[in-house]
């Protein structure tokens, strides 16, 4: 718990001779806990929680046996000195000493409230290990009162998975059997990763209030097809995710597709595999004989189509089969611009689906493919429900707002307007539960949009926790697009010169150490607990902003060069992971997508190029269905040439027909290599113009550099297919790609005496050095 959330019973910012007196206080099996929480972490608790050791001069005189004198003449005193402010009050050593004792029960519940916070089923194994009262020294005794309650928080929060292990037992005992237990829960942990977990309901509100009539068209629309749309923070992923229980609470079979919450749904042929199967499996468990579907197989998205409309087609015969089956697709629009699964006509007629996107575009075509669809627009929550809204969420993070507080709240989030967003208001409601009951707040103060209520969030990171280290941790979540894990986020940040500088501005007295404490990020990552989701993707645990808005809003606030930056880093860390475990299939799914996202979107030549030139990469990620453009292809080219490596370069560009169908195995350039030429210029002139003109460079380049005369042939295939693509109107890209490396290329046709060709069909490429 305090390592997690940041929790430390150490005093702030001590010295060398007040540390030495500490030390001396502490009982010896303390001093070693004491010494490795120090050193991680000097400036944990408040600063009014904390009585300093300077006020306190006669501390030294005092001894330990003095002290637990103190103690067990009054301990209820201890408790009262603990939480009260240090207001010049005559100094008590008491207060110092208290700060040695271990978790506090406040301090579990602080660390607790935001799992319980996202409703999420939660596994916890405390180990809680008691004296028996006989050999009990007597300064333990309010330890064991303060014992009682933790137990007492954990039964009421683990209900049935409590376990109390009687204080009988031998330690012997108590470690096999916690073994035993926890073993248990990391099995059905493993059981549970082998498929990712549905993001968590994007609106921290849920919309349960106002939106009830919205469930019940929802759920009893006559259409078969039915679509939810509304603005960022709308609550649509929540409606949703509500109208599935609904759903399931009727005994409907329930398929939900999240897009783009995992890399196997981050396309739309990923879509519609993932739809397939998932009906398939319903139909098998039904006892409906249907034919084996091997999606893997099927490359094209028309096909993927094809096969789906025909599986429905086989479902919709059985008519109480068809009336169980129900399909959620939630936010299509996250799928990638020109994705050919934005157009909804690809949805299953004959069985009820439900859609829900913040693309007007996607409106339309939904409405024009289905004109009978059932169509839900969400403006907002109205006064009386957001009120309710409001107090229901109040009420379960156990704070209370006075009217003054809730009138200024709810006029910041309607702005006059007869709705209000509930994003919007969820965090106006998380800044409200900071509020004392005597602190007096005017609606004007708040932030009145959500773009606002976003960006005063980031501030007030950076100002509290420093802008370094606030920034480049945002621009890492922004930078993923499933997630980052813990240990590729402090891979990340532990070593950054400009974060560790920062550190050790603000923290002077800390050790000067060559990498920043893990507690940092453990403390920032407290505060914005409240607008992060965790998921579980192939054994990993990943961390990702709750909202895809908190994407948007904050790479409008981060500086474009910082953003290239961290993605490039990204990308590097995952591509060097991808090679360090090449074999295992854990890791390959989302660190390839990811790896070649983030480069792709940083417009990083160099990792663009070593990413591609990697043949087993490309394999990967063409099962994944993601292709750079052409664009980012000839960026890693220009990277090539400026490195001089035109053989690389032309490798690299070779690969587009890799990509295109990686069960290819005719490689062109083993047929030059094996004398076998006319063989290779017949597989050549049977690929795509990108592929075409680089597999005769290649080849061309190649033979030259090995002296053969043969290589005068490729020049003039080359030649003809240069003319040929000068000629044609609308142009395939092809003489850019080429152009990259002209000067290479010169050489060659220099080597056979057609220099003058190459120099006309790319002017202005050529200094007067070069052709001199």
């Amino acid at each position: 718990v305090g390592e997690r959330y940041g929790w430390r019973p150490i005093p702030r910012k001590l010295n060398a001779e007040e540390w030495h007196k500490l030390w001396e206080l502490a009982d010896k099996d303390l001093q070693g806990l004491l010494k490795g929480l120090y050193v991680r972490d000097e400036n944990a608790l408040k600063e009014e929680w904390v009585r300093p050791v300077e006020k306190a001069p006669k501390l030294e005189e005092r001894t330990r046996e003095k002290i637990d004198a103190l103690f067990a003449e009054e301990p209820s005193a201890w408790l009262d000195v603990f939480v009260k402010k240090a207001n010049g009050k005559p100094d008590d050593p008491r207060s110092l000493v208290k700060l040695l004792g271990s978790v506090t029960h406040q301090e579990l519940m602080e660390a607790l409230a935001p799992i319980w916070d996202r409703n999420e089923q939660v596994h916890i194994h405390a180990i809680l290990r008691e004296y028996p009262v006989e050999s009990a020294p007597e300064r333990s005794m309010t330890a064991k009162d303060m014992l009682g309650r933790l137990k007492e928080t954990l039964k009421s929060l683990a209900k049935d998975g409590y376990v109390h292990l009687q204080t009988a037992s031998s330690p012997e005992d108590i470690e096999e059997k916690a073994r035993t237990m926890l073993v248990e829960d990391v099995e059905e942990q493993i059981r549970r990763s082998e498929s990712p977990t549905d993001r968590a309901p994007e609106c921290p509100l849920i919309p349960s209030f106002g939106y009830e009539n919205c469930l019940k068209q929802l759920a009893g629309a006559a259409s078969h097809h039915r679509l939810v749309f509304g603005p960022a923070g709308a609550g649509k992923s929540t409606l949703l995710a509500n109208l599935a229980e609904r759903w399931r609470q009727k005994n409907k079979d329930v398929v939900e597709i999240r897009v783009g919450n995992d890399p196997e749904v981050a396309t739309g042929e990923g879509v519609l595999r993932r739809l397939i199967g998932k009906i398939h499996d319903i139909c098998e468990k039904s006892g409906l004989v249907v034919n084996e579907i091997e999606c893997d197989k099927i490359a094209s998205f028309h096909d993927l189509k094809a096969e789906l409309h025909q599986l429905i087609q086989h479902v919709i015969r059985n008519k109480k089969l068809a009336n169980r089956i129900r399909v959620l697709v939630d936010a299509l629009d996250q799928l990638p611009s020109g994705d050919p699964a934005r157009n909804p006509e690809w949805l299953p007629m004959g069985i009820g689906t439900c859609v829900s996107t913040l693309d007007p575009d996607i409106l339309e075509r939904f409405k024009s493919v289905f004109p009978e669809a059932h169509i839900v627009e969400l403006s907002g929550l109205d006064r009386k429900n957001a009120r309710k809204a409001l107090s229901a969420r109040m009420e379960f993070l156990g704070r209370k707002l006075t009217e003054e507080q809730e009138s200024a709240v709810l006029e910041a989030a309607f702005q006059g307007e007869a709705s209000c967003n509930p994003l919007h208001l969820s965090l106006l409601g998380e800044q409200a539960r900071e509020w004392y009951s005597f602190t007096s707040i005017q609606a004007p103060s708040l932030p009145a949009t959500l773009d606002s209520a976003i960006e005063n969030l980031f501030n007030s990171w950076r100002e509290r926790y420093g802008r370094e280290l606030t920034e480049r941790i945002c621009a890492l979540l922004i930078a993923t697009r499933f997630g980052i894990s813990e240990t590729e986020l402090l891979n990340l940040i532990i070593h950054e010169p400009g974060i560790l500088k920062e550190y050790r501005k603000r923290h002077p007295k800390s050790p000067k150490t060559g990498e920043l404490p893990d507690i940092l990020w453990s403390r920032l990552h407290r505060s914005m607990a409240p607008y992060l989701t965790e998921r579980m993707m192939q054994g990993e645990v990943l961390t990702d902003f709750n909202h895809s808005y908190f994407r948007k809003v904050l790479e409008e606030r981060i500086s474009g060069q910082r953003l290239s930056r961290v993605k490039r880093d990204f990308s590097a860390l995952l591509f060097d992971e991808w090679r360090a475990h090449a074999e295992s299939r854990r890791v390959r799914r989302r660190v390839v997508l990811e790896a070649a996202i983030a480069a792709d979107s940083a417009n990083d030549a160099r990792s663009l190029f070593c990413l591609c030139r990697d043949e087993g990469f490309l394999r990967e990620q063409s099962r994944e269905q993601y292709t750079l453009p052409l664009e980012s292809l000839s960026l890693a080219i220009r990277q090539a040439a400026r490195m001089h490596d035109v053989l690389a370069a032309a490798e690299f560009a070779c690969h587009r027909s890799i990509r295109a169908d990686f069960l290819r195995s005719q490689s062109p350039l083993g047929d030059v290599r094996g004398g076998r030429v006319d063989r290779a210029l017949e597989i050549i002139r049977v690929c795509d113009d990108e592929s075409r003109m680089s597999w005769l460079l290649l080849c061309a380049w190649d033979m030259a550099r090995r002296g053969d005369s043969m290589a005068g042939e490729f020049l003039r295939e080359l030649r003809k297919e240069l003319e040929r693509d000068s000629k044609s109107k609308a142009g395939s890209g092809v003489r850019n790609l080429v152009a990259c490396f002209a000067p290479q290329m010169a050489l060659v046709f220099l080597a056979h005496d057609d220099l003058e060709f190459i120099v006309k069909e790319f002017p202005g490429r050529w200094p007067e050095s070069t052709i001199a």
